[in-house]
């Protein structure tokens, strides 16, 4: 299932309140409107702890929910997805969170067997079969096993087989965000607010929005870390290296997505060859 996500991480001050970040984050899902998802949902990380608000329709129904029952958060993460079973898919969607952490997760998972064999293993008990419900789980226990978010997220991404991005929120660690991607795209954007910086994340380059001019590509097995409104990227071997900020319109995927007409058929074209990519990596048919 296609999707697409958003996180905002800023330092928590008088003058940028928590539901600013929601605000922001709320304005990155609505940049995703336009390839047609039903199904959005965000959490945020504030004082109080972590949070999460899912609706079904259209971007709009889950901001007058999040009115209705307000949310707080100098960290946010919100995801947008196409739903098989409307309302239905509510509980199953992303982001999932959990005691100790939240996640959104898009792409294709080649050895979900594999994953779900070591958590029956493990004595890990699921609700339902589904690749949501086992990515879940599956980054609790290895957050479990690891005892740090940094060792957790290198695990991961090394145990998940596919081509997906994905970005965790860490409840214990005052909504710290880490990130990574293996073989698809994920972009880093600042923002500068004077005394309180604020950093976004996305996986479609068209979610940081016009006022995010300085941004930058995280490759292939990088991990992003976001805290209080900065970020730091760390290569495969766990080293911080130099961020490397272009102007948006500078980027390669930007000029490929700009012979198609809609970015949807973008989506599209590239759903093919990438499903056909992961079918001939897979351990198990799943």
């Amino acid at each position: 299932r296609m999707s697409a996500f958003f996180g905002i991480s800023q330092a928590p001050s008088e003058a940028s309140t928590d539901a600013q970040a929601v605000t922001a984050t709320l304005a990155g899902l609505q940049r995703f409107s336009a390839l047609g998802y039903d199904l959005y949902g965000l959490v945020g990380h504030g004082a109080t702890g972590a949070a999460a608000r899912k609706e079904f329709g259209h971007v709009e129904h889950l901001s007058q929910l999040i009115e209705q029952f307000p949310l707080e958060g100098h960290a946010c993460l919100g995801q947008a997805q196409w739903s098989m079973g409307g309302r239905l898919d509510l509980p199953g969607a992303y982001p999932r969170p959990t005691k100790r952490l939240s996640l959104v997760f898009k792409g294709l998972v080649s050895n979900l067997n594999s994953l779900r064999n070591h958590l029956t293993d493990s004595m890990v008990s699921l609700v339902n079969t589904g690749a949501g419900e086992v990515i879940i789980n599956y980054a609790s226990l290895v957050l479990e096993e690891e005892g740090t978010p940094q060792r957790a997220l290198f695990r991961l991404m090394a145990d998940i087989k596919g081509a997906f991005a994905l970005a965790a929120m860490f409840h214990e660690h005052d909504g710290l965000i880490l990130a990574s991607q293996k073989d698809v795209e994920l972009y880093l954007g600042h923002l500068d607010e004077g005394s309180s910086p604020v950093s976004l994340l996305s996986s479609e380059l068209i979610g940081l929005g016009p006022s995010c001019h300085a941004v930058q590509t995280i490759e292939n097995g990088e991990i992003v870390a976001l805290h209080q409104g900065h970020a730091r990227v760390y290569d495969v071997s766990g080293q911080e290296r130099l961020q490397h900020r272009v102007q948006a319109g500078q980027l390669a995927p930007a000029r490929a997505r700009s012979i198609f007409p809609d970015p949807v058929l973008k989506e599209i074209h590239d759903q093919p060859s990438a499903s056909m990519q992961i079918i001939r990596q897979a351990d198990h048919w799943v």
